[in-house]
């Protein structure tokens, strides 16, 4: 973040009128980045050219993507078991308290990547199997999340506000190995990936036409 000139005067901090909580994520949908963007504004813009003319509200786009044969193909990931969270980055400092700056004051660097993490219950082997590719991709991907209440959140481009598109990650989908607990648990894989702090100031969220937990 530049700070470097300042303005004449402090920032004005938007007064709260309504409160904006995800609460829970249930499921992630995956896109390499760059490949899809629905343009709200003017539909016939949207990418790829197979969208055309389509809203991410609807049902048909999602299923062309999932179908698709080429880069813009999306992942439709499975229901999570539990435990989604996303857990904010530590502070990144220089000094305090000792000699290695002036008066040992503390100087703010900037902040770790946020991480997503979750729980999945029960894979199958096929499924694992399929979700450890995704690795190979390192962080050129894309991600969307479909909330308890089946609404989708990802990414209104913050220079136009008008392309939607999934939000940035910055480290690969990593699934970790099987953990079998005895009679009382479900086995166990641990999903989890990093994603830019400032993720959530461009967040998007769009309530779809069809049931995007279960129905595609």
């Amino acid at each position: 973040m530049s700070c470097c000139p300042l303005p004449t005067e402090q920032t004005t901090i938007t007064p709260t009128t309504c409160e904006f909580n995800l609460n829970q994520i249930h499921r992630i949908w995956v896109n390499r980045e760059g490949a899809i963007s629905y343009d709200i504004s003017t539909p016939a813009n949207n990418v790829p050219a197979s969208l055309t003319g389509l809203a991410p509200e609807d049902i048909a786009p999602w299923n062309l993507l999932k179908t698709d044969t080429t880069s813009a193909k999306t992942l439709f990931l499975p229901l999570f078991g539990g435990d989604p969270a996303i857990t904010p980055g530590d502070e990144i400092t220089k000094g305090g308290s000792d000699n290695t700056t002036l008066n040992g004051k503390t100087q703010h660097i900037g902040f770790s990547p946020s991480e997503f993490l979750a729980r999945y219950d029960g894979l199958t082997a096929q499924q694992e199997t399929d979700m450890d590719e995704i690795v190979c991709e390192g962080d050129g991907l894309e991600v969307f999340f479909v909330l308890h209440d089946g609404s989708i959140i990802g990414k209104l481009d913050a220079l136009t506000s008008n392309l939607f598109t999934g939000i940035s990650i910055e480290s690969a989908i990593v699934l970790m190995g099987r953990n079998v607990a005895g009679f009382t648990e479900k086995d166990s894989n641990i999903i989890k990936f990093q994603m830019n702090k400032d993720w959530s100031k461009t967040m998007h969220k769009i309530t779809p036409t069809f049931n995007a937990l279960t129905g595609i």
